[in-house]
């Protein structure tokens, strides 16, 4: 299949389903995080192997639940942590389905969420899982009948259904732009291309060394050099519009900035009762004309109280460290670095109120870099957030720059 076309209907298969995987990932494991590595190294690695036999969800799905540990070890990630997803499942989900499906054995619970959730049969799970379809059938009574114990309105399809889709969190719900997804894959093949000249450059020096021990070639015999090993370029999203286009640019930048708002106001305002409309000044804080030009650069907006209130919120999502404000420049504090026990890495102001200043930086994929700024800018009420609030935000796999 040309390049062009695999990619196409690599990014529309992305599209259309990275919402389920996501809900079936996240219902399997508990977590949001964990969820999102599972489908990222998922889709990574099906891609290498694109287009693919059979049904393409079918064998998402398949991947999906065998994903394993080393299969997370991905190059995209900085310090990339490997951890068993596969053994006993020890959730921290809220009370409720998720929790009752932590109690469930592995096998269970997944019949469950592919039964219940991603819509499939009985017979077409046997097929998908390489078990009969009796011992099917059995997994699923036994599954059903636990549930139904801790709530008996599950006898009905459509309430176990409908509990299972409300659990998933809402980040989890959309997709993100399949181009991130396409990159990954791009980056794994190119990865297993230079193990494999790796591997043969190893060969090439053992054949060399024991040339020195066999006879010469007699002289003036032709040689050729070796051919030059080719270097692939790294590749980046491109730009939603071009450079000229002033109109596209406005128009993706206004919903952009909207979208980012109420990922803001989601977290620090869910009442929707103290931010104004986003706002935005001049310079490379708020708009880097580079990024435009698919040259790497920033975005950012202002979130505003309304007329009572204090505290404000400065969003950026830069390309690259290179863009991002650096931490403590707005509030004038200092920066420390924290890697927490999931392994994330922040940068990040040890302030703890508003009125002192709060900066949180983090790099969710080891490329585009989320600032959060949230400092009291005037008089009145001041918003009630911690850093530990900006923490939870910085983290929204929503925050991302807008790309074609």
């Amino acid at each position: 299949m040309p390049d062009r076309t695999r990619d196409v209907t690599f990014a529309a298969f992305v599209a259309a389903e990275r919402p389920m995987l996501q809900g079936v990932a996240y219902l399997v494991h508990g977590r949001a995080d964990r969820a999102e590595r599972v489908v990222e190294a998922t889709l990574a690695h099906l891609f290498e192997d694109w287009p693919v036999q059979g049904p393409m969800s079918d064998v998402a799905l398949r991947r999906l639940m065998a994903v394993g540990p080393h299969q997370l070890d991905l190059p995209w990630r900085q310090r990339a942590r490997v951890e068993l997803i596969d053994t006993a499942h020890t959730s921290t989900a809220p009370p409720g389905i998720a929790a009752d499906l932590a109690a469930l054995g592995l096998e269970q619970r997944q019949l469950v969420i592919l039964r219940h959730f991603a819509g499939l049969s009985l017979a077409r799970i046997a097929q998908l899982t390489g078990q009969a379809f009796d011992a099917v059938h059995e997994l699923d009574r036994s599954a059903r009948e636990q549930l139904i114990q801790a709530d008996r309105e599950r006898e009905d399809d459509t309430v176990l259904a409908a509990q299972l889709a409300a659990a998933i969190p809402f980040q989890l719900r959309t997709a993100l732009p399949p181009q991130l997804d396409l990159d990954h894959g791009k980056q794994l093949v190119r990865r297993k291309v230079g193990r494999r000249l790796a591997i043969a450059a190893a060969a090439i020096s053992v054949l060399v060394g024991t040339a020195v021990w066999a006879p010469r070639a007699p002289l003036g015999a032709a040689t050729s050099p070796p051919a030059p090993v080719p270097i692939s370029a790294q590749s980046s999203s491109a730009p939603p519009c071009r450079h000229s286009d002033d109109d596209c640019r406005a128009s993706v930048l206004t919903a952009w900035r909207l979208q980012m708002a109420d990922v803001i106001t989601s977290y620090l305002d869910p009442e929707h009762n103290y931010f104004s409309e986003p706002t935005y000044g001049d310079g490379p804080a708020y708009e880097n004309r580079g990024f435009w030009q698919g040259e790497g650069g920033a975005l950012g907006l202002d979130l505003s109280p309304n007329v009572s209130g204090a505290t404000v919120v400065y969003l950026q999502v830069a390309t690259s460290r290179t863009f991002a404000v650096r931490c403590g420049t707005l509030t004038k504090q200092n920066c420390v670095a924290q890697r927490f026990m999931d392994g994330n890495r922040f940068i990040l102001t040890e302030t703890t109120y508003p009125y002192e200043g709060l900066e949180v930086q983090f790099a969710p994929d080891g490329r585009e870099v989320v600032t959060v700024v949230a400092r009291n800018a005037a008089h009145g009420r001041a918003l009630d957030i911690s850093r530990g609030d900006l923490i939870g935000l910085v983290q929204d796999s929503r925050l991302r720059l807008p790309h074609a």
